[in-house]
């Protein structure tokens, strides 16, 4: 019997928001997570989940993931490629406002394994 030691990762893209809920008890410092740190942070899930055949689970948050819409399309892309064997179930917790750009719309239209969370 394989035991997974993690079930799920995840991301804090950005902090920043186009948002300024008075709710919200997020920071929003304009400071994004470094790409080499994110993709640091997938392999070292992976290495822990390598023996795993279940479905892994990598969540993105933030303040607004998508106001860095190129780093998130990156790291799922890098995911995706560099660990092709694996069923990966992506998470995007997202405000919804920028769904109304047709570049980011049609990217995460397109890919079955992402859920949006509003």
């Amino acid at each position: 019997m394989v035991h997974r030691l993690l079930s799920q990762l995840i991301i804090i893209i950005t902090h920043d928001c186009n948002l300024r809920c008075d709710y919200c008890l997020i920071d929003k410092r304009k400071n994004k997570i470094k790409a080499d740190l994110a993709r640091k942070a997938i392999r070292l899930f992976f290495n822990i989940n390598k023996k795993n055949n279940e479905t892994v689970t990598i969540k993105f948050f933030g303040g607004e993931p998508l106001l860095e819409f190129l780093l998130l399309r990156d790291l799922i892309e890098y995911t995706e490629k560099k660990y092709p064997k694996h069923t990966v179930q992506f998470y995007l917790s997202t405000n919804g406002i920028l769904l109304s750009d047709k570049k980011i719309f049609n990217y995460l239209r397109s890919k079955k394994n992402i859920r949006i969370f509003l």
